[in-house]
């Protein structure tokens, strides 16, 4: 595993169709990489859900799950943001519910805030700002764009 690149080890868990397999190779790639190769994996298997939020969400929300999963095996909050991220791309670019993406967003820059994280928390929140716009909610979409 240490020899594949992070897209090459998304490419593999996206192969994979049981979820037993799939949780035994989380297990084994936080067993067997570093920490700083599990954290781009991480970010390649968010990033590798927005291909997916208009044709097979439910494979978004797989993903967004296996980042929950990755998160309760190594103990990183860091990877339960980005879970809590990709969930509230699917429930708002996907599903188009705006209230409870919001909720997830929220929960993600929460995350984000406490570990010092403000690139990603930045990143985040310029993803909150549109589905503020879109439901009316201006004053807030404006608020959060000046933290």
């Amino acid at each position: 595993m240490e020899n594949l690149s992070s897209s090459q080890l998304v490419a593999q868990l996206l192969q994979l169709s049981e979820p037993a397999e799939q949780d035994a190779f989380l297990e084994a790639l936080s067993n067997e990489l570093p920490e700083e190769q599990i954290a781009q994996f991480a970010m390649d298997l968010r990033q590798t859900s927005l291909q997916f939020l208009r044709t097979d969400i439910q494979r978004a929300q797989q993903i967004g799950n296996w980042l929950a999963r990755l998160a309760a095996i190594t103990g990183n909050p860091r990877y339960q943001a980005l879970s809590y991220w990709v969930e509230g791309h699917t429930r708002s670019i996907g599903l188009g519910e705006i209230h409870p993406a919001m909720e997830c967003y929220m929960r993600a820059a929460e995350i984000f805030d406490q570990l010092g994280e403000l690139l990603l928390k930045t990143r985040l929140q310029i993803n909150v700002v549109w589905p503020l716009t879109a439901s009316g909610q201006a004053e807030e979409a404006l608020r959060v764009g000046a933290e």
